[in-house]
């Protein structure tokens, strides 16, 4: 698929009860952004009391896919009745694809997918409940990987190459970290290797590199040419457009930590050319505890804006 540019985590599970999320929905759709990653989904563990089975996909806390009658059910509990809807929302205006993004720090859902893929049976309930999710919101065109938990090779690379061919979605990989042999490079370079070697083409399309919090620090240039150097074994097309780097909205809860619009363009104007877009971690930081910005609270539009300025994008019509 085309280059991302500019890309926002969404951190609200757009509950049909959830409040203020229509209004929110409505500026992001004319935002300038081009692409949304909902956060996160995760691969459940059983859970007796709230009728949770091994492999349920879960949006946050509430479950979005269940399998506990023994075939995969959407929306079991009827919280997203207005999910498709808001979902269109979004894509009638710039925002042009919408992934799901799979994990976050102190989950198992890694965990839980390793142990799936140890059997047949586990490896039939997974594709059965992604599949479930793919048919009933088929806006949904994507899946975004933030393996914190569990870095195995092997079932990472047969995830996505279920959900790019059993599913045909694109994926992404999300990053923290370079140095670590265990988070790091030595991680993601053989699970992008493998998966290339296993399907003889690259459906990962580029690396969320995560530039805050654990993330801090980091160079995307570093994993730019990295990818570069790799590319006859990676088969990674574009590397220049590879690398998304990601930076978190300057907000009170001391995430991140955060940054205004304008440090965004200062930040970013250095990787013109040089990588694929940028990424806004996250919507809550924008709509419900932000920290101002030169006196002011920065708007969606502006960090759509300060990327695309610094990139020199033209947000899509």
């Amino acid at each position: 698929m085309s280059t991302p540019n500019a890309v926002l985590y969404w951190s609200s599970t757009m509950l049909d009860s959830a409040p203020n999320v229509d209004a929110q929905l409505k500026a992001t759709a004319t935002s300038g952004f081009r692409m949304i990653l909902l956060w996160s989904l995760h691969v459940n563990q059983p859970i007796a009391e709230k009728k949770i089975a091994l492999g349920d996909l879960t949006w946050n806390d509430t479950l979005l896919v269940s399998s506990l009658s023994g075939k995969p059910v959407f929306d079991p509990t009827g919280s997203f009745k207005k999910l498709a809807g808001r979902l269109k929302t979004l894509l009638a205006g710039t925002v042009k694809n919408v992934f799901f993004s799979i994990g976050s720090a102190d989950t198992t859902d890694f965990a839980t997918v390793k142990q799936l893929y140890s059997t047949p049976q586990g490896q039939k309930t997974l594709q059965g409940n992604f599949g479930a999710l793919v048919e009933a919101l088929e806006m949904v065109t994507g899946f975004d990987f933030d393996v914190e938990d569990c870095f195995d090779i092997p079932s990472t690379a047969w995830l996505t190459g279920v959900l790019a061919s059993k599913c045909k979605a694109v994926v992404t990989y999300c990053p923290f970290g370079w140095d670590s042999p265990l988070t790091g490079k030595p991680f993601w370079a053989p699970c992008l290797e493998s998966v290339y070697q296993s399907l003889k083409r690259q459906p990962v399309a580029w690396f969320n590199l995560q530039c805050y919090s654990g993330g801090t620090g980091q160079n995307p240039l570093d994993w730019a040419n990295d990818i570069q150097t790799n590319q006859k074994k990676n088969g990674v097309a574009d590397p220049s457009t590879f690398i998304v780097p990601g930076y978190a909205a300057n907000n009170t809860d001391g995430d991140g930590p955060g940054i205004c619009p304008s440090v965004f363009t200062s930040t970013l104007t250095p990787y013109k050319g040089k990588v694929g877009g940028a990424f806004v971690w996250k919507s809550q930081h924008i709509f419900d505890d932000p920290a101002p910005c030169n006196g002011k609270t920065a708007t969606v539009q502006d960090y759509a804006a300060a990327i695309n300025k610094a990139l020199q994008v033209k947000p899509p019509k």
